[in-house]
């Protein structure tokens, strides 16, 4: 099984337990509009997970040189420390929740969600065999410029910051925009820069010139 489904599995294995919990707890101690949050969050991020896990296709060769420095599991720790905090702001500190128009701020964040989903499965699709996790280099590797990555060259990064963005709306968080500023868009240009060193030293010409026709995250502005 490819090591990408595998951390797909954990992490919807983890979040059901998660929320399963929370859920419980939430129905006992908190108004109906909370629970309702919640399990729909819940079964958006579910099947967000699910669709990851079969848009991940098999590589066709070995991976040989990986230079991540530990740079997945700084975005991952962060994207869950943000989601986390919101969870628990929007269901009990209330510190930094939102109380104006919530209704309106989860929406806006539900559709935040859902472009992600897009965003993800188009990088996905556009990458195919190519996909990794970590930031590595295949036997038989081509620099991947079609697709999404004809515009931007870091999608699915773009997707993160925007998934981050959605938690805090989903959950009316405003302090969990802050953990979004200061943990999350640090570990993702962390990743970024490695990516793009790695990148250039393996494909230089090809890279330097691809840059200069492609932006980081959002076409034709940056």
């Amino acid at each position: 099984m490819l090591s990408g489904i595998k951390v797909v599995i954990l992490r919807m294995v983890l979040v059901t337990v998660l929320f399963s919990y929370l859920f419980y707890f939430a129905l006992k101690y908190f108004p109906w509009y909370d629970c309702v949050v919640l399990m729909c969050f819940f079964v958006l991020y579910l099947g967000a997970s699910i669709i990851d896990t079969f848009m991940v296709a098999a590589p066709e060769s070995y991976v040989i040189e990986d230079a991540d420095g530990r740079s997945y599991l700084y975005m991952q720790l962060a994207s869950m420390i943000v989601l986390l905090y919101g969870i628990l702001d929007f269901l009990s500190f209330k510190i930094t929740r939102i109380t104006w128009g919530p209704e309106y701020i989860t929406s806006a964040g539900t559709m935040i969600f859902l472009l992600t989903v897009i965003l993800r499965i188009s990088a996905l699709r556009a990458l195919g065999i190519y996909f990794n996790l970590r930031v590595a280099l295949y036997e038989r590797h081509i620099l991947v410029t079609d697709g999404l990555y004809a515009h931007i060259r870091h999608p699915l990064y773009a997707a993160s910051l925007l998934t981050n963005l959605a938690f805090v709306l989903i959950f009316n968080s405003w302090g969990a925009f802050l953990l979004v500023i200061f943990l999350v868009v640090p570990a993702v240009w962390y990743r970024v820069k490695i990516e793009e060193e790695f990148l250039l030293r393996h494909f230089k010409l090809g890279y330097e010139e691809y840059a200069k026709k492609s932006k980081y995250f959002i076409p034709g502005i940056w």
